[in-house]
Order: structure tokens, then sequence, then C-alpha cells
């Protein structure tokens, strides 16, 4: 079953991505300020602090009121948190900077985008050095509406939280029958969430960053913490302004770390009564029944039903009948394996998200930072309740294969796992895309340092000769038998796009990449040749290092070539064009070897290249471009069959009667 993955783009420092309807645009040259659109509708979301700077004697703001505004930082720490099937997360933390560039505070906002037409956002503003700011005026997020309009059914409201507004929304109608509504849990008090602070290490599942940003205390964190505090509508030509307001029109004295935090849901792009349900739903939670593991509480966070699992045994969780009919999200943690996760929704398969801590804590009082690397530690998976019985989400851990999202990776690391393994087959990064570290089962030390899995051109120059800004990734196998994806990019202009089709197949006794590598032209491509293939073996070009000591050139039809890479390397046999299928060694190394086969060009008769570099020993395989340039609309793919396999006592006679089985077979026969 196959399910395409909401994922972001980059352009520079800004992210973006669409995730159902809803269009997403964090900006990092403005605070990593958010736009959302859908349809005719866009609103632009950011914090607003008022206050009296006293930052600097002489500075031209000493004494006066100044707005401090999430924009004002062009240089804020965007991470993503979670891309896949099921939801796209995003962390932004920003400074806090008035207009002459004074730092008071930070800003804290995440979001958790859902396709069906619901957002979720976890707030955070602190202030720190309260002699900077004697006098706090104001503090919001504010929620402008363009394009569409919209209206509370009058003019402008205002309200406070708490008795004025019991259910906890602000419901705008547009002209169309849809809504818009700002929702809330709580007026004050957080999610919960349970700890234990006797056995370390006192969490069973680390809490949200929202729990930990500050030391305010958890029952006092929310919106209503002042008489001023409340929700407003400004009517703005065809739109408006919404605002969360915790503090306004006040004139207080900040204390010494002076916090305010805020959680919410918004709901776009659905009729007026489904809107209701939705806001209905987030705040009256079910209370599911759990076989094999434990129920733990509804995380208004993220608005997710945790369970935390009880054993490698089959585990299921059970709602009741729903008159809401409500899409519910469940995030089952404490996952025991390294092999394939399997769930079903009332007997129909699902395509959850697997998502890996990557043996990672995301705690910020502690400054330790590693690379994610784990395999799956939880799980979440979306299913629509039933309005006349019950139903009920199972999920089976068994022997084999999956691949796991590594949550707040930089590199948004996708790692396949397989039974058995303590580490990952290797690392393919949705940033660059590239699979790092490739290693055959049971190992730990890689065969390969890193392996493009994208069109380049041969030793690009530039950042437009390399096709890896992603575009579209799928994971369209998720094991038990197989990891298989889909990854599709652009290089910077657009002139051509790559399109590779990996599958990974178990094997116990190698690492199996069975890869189409497609390219098409969406503009001129002005070179003669395009590189469908590199293996980078080793991080270092120090022979010392390197753990193989020969490589094999074996085209269909033609004598073999043996190279011995510690020896002289010439370039008349260290280059060879071929046509239709060649095979491919390098031997010698004790962390497995490498084998490939280079099959079904097409057009058919599509001329290529091999060529092994003097300084890295990589292998670059490319295809003879014509006419050159090549104008757009012009296709070309590649098959290739890698392995890594054997060790160091693998013999020359081995590695070419593998070959001539393989030529043979059109298939890499180990």
């Amino acid at each position: 079953m196959t399910c395409p993955w909401f994922t972001f783009r980059t352009c520079g420092a800004t992210w973006s991505s669409q995730v159902g309807r809803i269009e997403m645009e964090c900006d990092g040259r403005r605070g990593g300020a958010l736009t959302l659109a859908c349809g005719p509708l866009r609103l632009d979301v950011a914090a607003r602090v008022e206050l009296d700077c006293a930052y600097a004697g002489g500075s031209p703001d000493f004494g006066a009121t100044t707005t401090l505004r999430q924009e004002s930082d062009s240089s804020p720490d965007i991470l993503p948190v979670e891309e896949g099937p099921e939801r796209l997360v995003l962390r932004t933390l920003y400074k806090l900077l008035d207009a002459a560039g004074h730092y008071h505070g930070d800003g804290l906002q995440e979001v958790w985008l859902y396709p069906e037409g619901q957002v979720f956002f976890a707030f955070g503003l602190r202030l720190v050095d309260s002699a900077s700011h004697p006098v706090l005026r104001g503090a919001r997020i504010e929620f402008r509406a363009t394009g569409q309009p919209l209206s509370p059914g009058g003019g402008g409201c205002e309200q406070p939280f708490g008795a004025g507004l019991p259910d906890k929304r602000l419901l705008l109608a547009a002209p169309d029958g849809s809504a818009v509504a700002l929702h809330w849990a709580a007026d004050i008090g957080v999610a919960p969430f349970k700890f234990d602070f006797q056995t370390p290490p006192f969490y069973h599942r680390w809490p949200h960053l929202f729990h930990q940003w500050g030391t305010h205390p958890w029952e006092k964190r929310g919106w209503a913490v002042d008489a001023t505090s409340g929700v407003a509508w400004t009517p703005e030509g065809t739109g408006g302004t919404a605002a969360m307001r915790w503090l306004h029109g006040a004139k207080a004295t900040p204390s010494k770390e002076q916090a305010f935090y805020g959680l919410m849901g918004l709901s776009l792009g659905a009729p007026e009564a489904e809107t209701v349900r939705r806001v209905q739903a987030h705040q009256q939670p079910l209370a599911p029944q759990v076989a094999g593991g434990e129920f733990r509480y509804y995380d208004a966070v993220d608005a997710v039903y945790e369970v935390m699992k009880g054993g490698a045994g089959e585990m299921s969780v059970t709602f009741p009948p729903d008159p809401l009919e409500r899409t519910a999200r469940v995030r089952v943690f404490k996952l025991c394996g390294r092999g394939a996760v399997l769930a079903e929704a009332d007997g129909r398969p699902l395509t959850p998200q697997l998502l890996s801590f990557g043996r990672c804590t995301d705690d910020p009082l502690v400054p330790v930072r590693a690379q994610p690397h784990g395999p799956a530690d939880e799980v979440v998976a979306t299913l629509r309740l039933n309005a006349n019985g019950p139903s009920r989400l199972l999920l089976r851990e068994t022997e084999g294969m999956h691949a796991a999202y590594q949550m707040r990776d930089a590199w948004r690391g996708v790692i396949p796992w397989r039974s058995g393994n303590r580490e990952g087959d290797f690392e393919f990064s949705l940033r660059d895309g590239r699979a790092r570290r490739l290693r055959k089962p049971g190992a730990t030390a890689e065969a390969v340092a890193e392996h493009p899995l994208f069109w380049l051109l041969h030793c690009g120059y530039s950042p437009s000769h390399y096709v890896n800004h992603l575009r579209e990734f799928e994971v369209t196998q998720n094991g038990p038998e197989a990891v298989a994806f889909r990854y599709a990019a652009v290089n910077l202009g657009e002139r051509v796009r790559s399109e590779v089709l990996v599958r990974l197949p178990w094997d116990p006794r190698a690492l199996r990449m069975e890869t189409r590598h497609a390219f098409t032209t969406l503009g001129q491509w002005e070179h003669g040749t395009f590189e469908f293939f590199d293996a980078f073996p080793f991080l270092s070009n120090d022979p010392a290092r390197w753990h193989y000591d020969r490589v094999l050139f074996v085209p269909r039809g033609a004598p073999e070539r043996r190279i011995d890479i510690r020896g002289t390397l010439d370039n008349g046999v260290s280059f060879m064009d071929f046509e239709e299928t060649a095979f491919f060694a390098m031997l010698g190394g004790a962390c497995g070897n490498l084998f490939l086969l280079v099959r079904r060009p097409a057009p058919c008769g599509t001329r290529m290249r091999a060529h092994l570099c003097g300084c890295w020993i990589d292998l670059h395989l490319d295809v003879y471009c014509s006419p050159t340039p090549l104008p757009p609309g012009v296709s070309c793919s590649v098959e290739t069959d890698l392995a890594i396999f054997g060790d160091e006592r693998t013999t020359d006679a081995e590695a070419l009667a593998l070959a001539e089985r393989s030529l043979a077979a059109g298939a890499l026969i180990l």
C-alpha cells in the first residue's frame, strides 16, 4: 500500500509545503513567521509583544513603548520535526528583537499540519533581563486574514477568556459556507503528560518541547493569565486580524523570567457544521480501550491519543461509537523491534507514519547534540471513527524491514532497518538526496560512504548541476518483505527533473538496492553527458584508509578489466564506454564488497561511460546526451542492481563467476 508523503520544500531560508488543501510557508528571513493558505484565504501568523524599552540609555527607543515583532529576527532556528504520510511538523525558535535590534527574549513556535484541514500550534514567548523592559503592555499571537471575507456574525468582537467564551473558539464564517475556527482545549493549564520522578529515566516518553521550554509551572501555563487576556477579531477591508491575547493594554511589571504559553487549533476549508464538529472532537476526547498496551491520555498539544505499547505482541486500540465521526489520530510509542510494523483500521491496511527519536533526547536543558540514527520508536496512525459501532486500530510488529523517519534531524533522514541489525542499512537524506553509510546486514562499518540518488553533471561545479531539490517523496512499500521508495527532485532553475525508484528486498546475506534512474528535461540541458550513478566508497582520499584494493569492469561481450587501485591508474583502463549491460565490482573489503549490474537503458542503444576516479576511487556512470544541448521534453532511464556482499576473502574468480551469471540473467544473481 502506497501513500505520498507530506514533505518540505526549501528555497534559501524559506520552508514550504502543501498538506491536503493547506499550503504552508515559513519565512526564515522573517523570524519563521508562518503563512497558511486554503483556497482564496491567506493567514499570516506571527507573535507581537509591546513593552517600554530601557535597553540602552541614549538609544532612540529608550523609555518609549515599542513593539517586538517575530519578523525582526532574520536568522531563526528552523527545524523539521516530522515528515510523512500522516502529518508534517515544523519547529521555529526565534529571538524577540526591537526595531533597534536589542534582544529582549525568545519565541517558540511549533506547528502540526494534518491533511483534512486541521492545524495545531504550540506557542511560547519568554522575556529575559527585566531591567531592559520594566513595563509590559501586551503579548499576543496574530492571525491576519486576507483574500476571503470572514465574519464572526457581526463586525468586530472582543471577548475575555473564561465565561465569555464557554465554547473556547472564535468561529469566522465565509461567504461560500465554509468557516475558520480558532479554538483551544483549556483557558489555563496545559495538556498532561505522565512522568515518574522515582524510577530513572523518569519519562517513558520524553515530553514535548512546549512542556520543557522554561520553568513556569505547567498548571499555570495557558492563555488566561491576566484580566486583559482574551480573543479579538478586528475587521480590515475584506479580511481582518484575529488575536489570541495574553496581555492587552496592560501596565505589568515583568518577573525575572516572564513567559507566556499557549496551545490552540485552527480548522480551515470545511463547512461550518464540520468545523464545529472538529472543535468539539478536540475539546471532548474519548477514552479508547487498549489491549496489549496502556492508554495514557489525549494529547492536546498535537491532537493525538497517546498509547504505550506493552511488549512485542499484538496491540489494539478500540474507540466507542462516536456521534461526531471524528478523525482520530493515535500515537503508539515504545515499539520493541527493528523489523516491520503493520497497522490496520477496522480490517483495512494502513500506511502509518513510522518515527524514530534516533537514540537522541529532545531536552533543551542539556547541551547534548547528536545525529539521530535509530529504528522506529513510535507510530502515528489515523482512522475515521464510526457513529454506529466501535472502531479498532490493530498494530503488529513482525520480522522483516521498515523505513523510519528521524525526528528533529537537520538532514531529514529516512533509514531502512531490518530484524536483527544494530544499525540501519543506510541513511537517506531528504535534504540533499544522498544515501550515506551503506552497510551489509549485521555490519556496523559502512562499505560505501556516500551514494547520490539523483542525476548530476559529472564533477558538477554549480548547484544547478545537481538535481536534488526535493519535489516528491513516498515510501511505496514499508515492509515486511521489502522497503521501497520514490524520490523526485529538480535542479535549481527547474531545467531537469530526476525521479529515482529504489527497492530494497529482504536478503539476510546482502544489502540489495534495485534502482531505476530516470530524468526528463523541463528546459534546456547544455551538457554532453549526464551522470546517473556514483558511489563513494571512502570518506577520505587517503589510501591508508581505503578498504577496497581492486576494481573489476565486465562489459557484456567484451574482455573484463582489472584495476589495482593501489598501483598505477591508467586512464585507458579506468575509462570505458559501453551499451546495454555491464557489471562492476569493488573487491577486498572486510565490511563487504560492492557489486553492480547496469541494465536496460532507454532509449535503447543509449551510450554509457564508466570512469573510476583516481582521487576518490568512486565509480562514475554517465549517459551520453545527444543532441547537445538537450531540448525540453527529452527523457532517459537506466536500471542498476547493487549489492553489498561478501568480504575480503571473495576472490576475482568468484566475482567473475557472479558477473557471468548476472549478465546472462539480466539481474544480479549472488
